[in-house]
């Protein structure tokens, strides 16, 4: 009887991705790496992001969205709510201990927003603003958003605080997108909450 020979499984290398990737010493700027469309090494010194207005140096590439609001004194984190901003202005929600990749491609920020001001308000978005507006929005850390009805656009920027002087504290903003905007002026807006004069 023939001597049957088994062939034993090969062996598979696993190679960490991450340590074929070369070392860069120096600290990677996720914004300018993002509007410039290039991809952040995996390996570096760190990462300066951006956080609302400030920015903050890390050295790990995995971070959670509870870390991040620590990072960024917005505590107790429960309390607020974090969305990472891409390269074009998508937005994408993140979970208190959702895990987040710095060095992916076009993460240019992220934004905070008191969960008070969000519960229960839906945002629609029912055309776009030029990428530099969203930004300018973005970062004031106001709910806002793009409503057209009947022809007419407006954008509504919604609990904006007001200067001592008035019967209230905030107001809800709509601005009215003229035809051919950004190139066109803008020459109407709205106020709500009943502001007076004092």
């Amino acid at each position: 009887m023939d001597n049957l020979k088994h062939k034993q499984p090969q062996d598979v290398n696993m190679v960490d991705s991450e340590q074929e990737q070369p070392f860069v010493d120096e600290i990677i700027d996720l914004e300018e790496f993002a509007k410039a469309g290039k991809v952040p090494p995996v390996r570096c010194r760190g990462y300066r992001i951006r956080i609302g207005k400030q920015t903050y140096t890390v050295t790990r590439s995995i971070m959670t969205g509870r870390e991040l609001l620590k990072l960024a004194d917005k505590t107790p984190p429960e309390r607020f709510r974090i969305d990472q901003k891409f390269r074009g202005g998508k937005t994408k929600h993140i979970g208190l201990d959702e895990e987040i990749n710095l060095a992916l491609s076009g993460v240019e920020c992220f934004l905070t927003l008191p969960l008070d001001q969000t519960e229960g308000y839906s945002s629609r978005q029912q055309f776009r603003l030029p990428e530099a507006d969203e930004e300018y929005l973005n970062v004031r850390g106001l709910p806002w958003e793009t409503v057209a009805e009947g022809g007419c656009q407006r954008v509504i920027l919604y609990s904006l605080p007001l200067p001592s002087g008035y019967n209230c504290n905030s107001v809800d903003m709509n601005l009215r997108i003229q035809p051919g905007y950004p190139d066109t002026q803008l020459d109407m807006v709205y106020f709500y909450s009943g502001r007076q004069d004092l």
